[in-house]
Parts: C-alpha cells; structure tokens; sequence
C-alpha cells in the first residue's frame, strides 16, 4: 500500500492496508497506514478515530503519528466544502516541496490548453 499511496492511488492503496488488517487486526503498522489513507482520502472523522486507537495501542509507535493526528482534527474543524488541493493533485499530504513542484509541473503540462 505504500507504493500505491506515493503513486497517488489512496483507494486502491487503502484497500491494501484493509486486507493486511484482515489478515492481522491487531497490527499498529496496518492501522496507522489505514488512519493515514483515510485522511488522504477525505474521511477525516474515520482516520481520526483510527489513528487514536493506534496512539492507544502504542503511544510510541510513530513520531509522525502526533503531525497526523493534528491534521485530522484540523481537516475536521474546516468547512464541508473546503478543497483539499493534495486529494486534488493526487499527493500524499505529507509530500515535500519538490514533489508537490513535480506534481503541479505535471498537472499543468497535461492540461494546457495549447498542449498538442
């Protein structure tokens, strides 16, 4: 699921880390990974909820886990209709400046109107 969530494929990549919870429910890398792809997919009150219960489980898990957990309850204070421009470019949010800049370069050059 990690190279599918790079790739920009959060549902696909979300499937993934659903079948890993299958196999193993109790596996804090699988619920973490689904919290993550949760908030990249836009369901901010699911990967809230399951992010706590990876801080539950394991409040060391992740030095990152902290960084996720504000940004869902700051995905979840935002209005309805807010654009989330990651989901939008198809990124993970927390992607650097080069790969946002690639990205954009990218996007630009298959939308341009004079493109040929």
């Amino acid at each position: 699921s990690a190279a599918r969530r790079r790739r920009g494929d959060f549902e696909e990549a979300l499937e993934d880390a659903n079948m890993a919870l299958v196999l193993n429910p109790k596996w804090c890398k699988a619920l973490y990974r689904r919290g993550v792809l949760l908030l990249e997919c836009g369901r901010y009150a699911e990967a809230l909820t399951e992010l706590k219960v990876v801080q539950r489980a394991d409040p060391t898990f992740d030095d990152d886990l902290e960084d996720w957990l504000r940004r869902a309850h700051n995905w979840l204070s935002k209005p309805k209709g807010e654009v989330n421009h990651y989901l939008f470019m198809r990124l993970p949010m927390d992607s650097s400046k080069e790969d946002i800049r690639k990205q954009y370069h990218r996007l630009c050059l298959q939308w341009h109107p004079d493109k040929s």
